[in-house]
């Protein structure tokens, strides 16, 4: 893609076909029917902060994840993903409570329609029947969030008023973390959601605990110059339950209960700030190390993070990266949610005097990574890339992929051409 203007050729072309050709040869009729298009997403800060109390800031990115159904008058939703097609058709009457599987690592992806029919009953909205689905995604792999897309997605086609369901974006993004919560087993926080529900092209979502605020930081530069890359290192996970992610929940869960007789407060990013985090520091001295060790990189994250939004407000993009940098580098160090095919893609990209910054995305381990770059550089840094990362990794030489991307809008209504 060559700039903000432009959409990917997905976008334009291969996302319809893929429907069409998949609903065609399933046996499913989306023709005339409605199509949502839910993009991925970009967390600049705080990582990991969700579920532990802090501010966070995002951005939607344009790699987009669609569905396009139609009503077929009976009382069965039938639905097929063009990702999963050895999933066959998943048929189910959403009026009909499904139990919950409670298994991120499920060799299907049907709890997730399940639980987004039950997760819409449970909250009073009126469910959609009967109902053909298919599902296209070109979401890169973990750390962009597709999972979140996916129950947004199914939460907005399973509503018979999906109209309702935007008007308050807050609770649109609970109902899809309830989703992997409840139905998933996964632990996963509100950050992924929250952005994707909330994105807007040109503008980062901040979101604030405290008073649970939800504004829009305009990008304060020329739009072309933020230019993300979001590199896909081919080794992926089932669900975050198979991560790291769960422990580094625990491990911070630990630190409040060791720490909360004396200094009181219901999160880590409480503990974090001010001089508490040295009190802190000094209640975990005789605790494992790594507990101080996570504490740290919260610490610094929360120091960060205004320098972020100044840096997003200016359009300094620089700066920005240069946030990302710090963040990667403590995620990598003292959060220990990094992997050795992440921190490989940071390396190659950080070579490039173009790489402004980059880091791992998402919950860890294996993944995604991602960098902000100089524009002008981005064809060099993934040239790079495909040349070096085979070299270093060759079980993923034919896995690994990269894509260059920008600012985008969470959540459209499109025709399906």
């Amino acid at each position: 893609m060559n700039g903000m203007d432009r959409e990917p050729q997905s976008s334009q072309a291969v996302a319809p076909h893929r429907l069409r050709q998949a609903a065609t040869e399933r046996g499913l009729c989306i023709d005339d029917g409605f199509t949502w298009r839910i993009s991925s997403r970009l967390c600049l800060g705080v990582e990991h902060g969700d579920y532990n109390g802090a501010e966070l800031l995002g951005i939607g990115i344009d790699r987009f994840l669609w569905i396009a159904a139609r009503d077929n008058s009976t009382r069965t939703a039938r639905l097929f993903s063009c990702n999963r097609p050895d999933d066959g058709v998943v048929v189910f009457d959403p009026a009909t409570p499904q139990k919950a599987s409670r298994n991120a690592a499920a060799s299907d992806w049907s709890p997730f329609a399940h639980g987004a029919a039950d997760v819409l009953r449970s909250r009073g909205h009126a469910v959609r029947r009967g109902f053909d689905a298919v599902v296209y995604s070109e979401i890169p792999g973990g750390g962009m969030s597709r999972s979140a897309a996916l129950s947004i997605a199914l939460l907005l086609t399973f509503a018979v008023e999906p109209r309702a369901l935007l008007a308050d974006r807050m609770e649109l993004a609970r109902m899809a973390q309830a989703i992997e919560n409840e139905h998933l087993g996964s632990q996963c926080g509100i950050l992924d959601p929250l952005v994707i529900a909330h994105a807007q092209r040109g503008a980062a979502v901040r979101y604030q605990p405290e008073g649970d605020r939800v504004t829009h930081i305009p990008w304060g530069g020329d739009p072309m110059q933020l230019c993300v890359l979001a590199l896909d290192t081919g080794r992926s996970r089932h669900g975050l339950q198979q991560a790291t992610y769960p422990e580094r929940v625990r491990e911070c869960a630990q630190i409040v209960a060791l720490a909360q007789p004396t200094l009181g407060g219901q999160s880590l990013a409480h503990l974090a700030s001010g001089d508490r985090y040295e009190r802190t520091l000094q209640l975990l001295t005789n605790a494992p190390s790594g507990l101080s060790a996570r504490l740290r990189y919260l610490n610094g994250a929360i120091a960060r993070f205004p320098r972020m939004l100044a840096a997003f407000a200016a359009g300094d993009a620089r700066e920005l990266g240069r946030c990302m940098r710090e963040d990667g580098i403590s995620l990598r160090s003292d959060y220990c949610i990094s992997g050795s095919e992440l921190e490989g893609m940071c390396e190659i990209a950080r070579a490039h005097p173009g790489s402004f910054g980059e880091r791992m995305l998402g919950g860890g381990d294996c993944g995604a990574s991602g960098a902000i770059v100089d524009p002008a550089c981005a064809d060099d840094i993934l040239a790079a890339v495909q040349r070096e990362y085979p070299k270093r990794f060759p079980a993923f030489a034919r896995a690994f992929a990269t894509h260059r991307c920008a600012m985008a809008d969470g959540i459209a209504a499109v025709a399906l051409r």
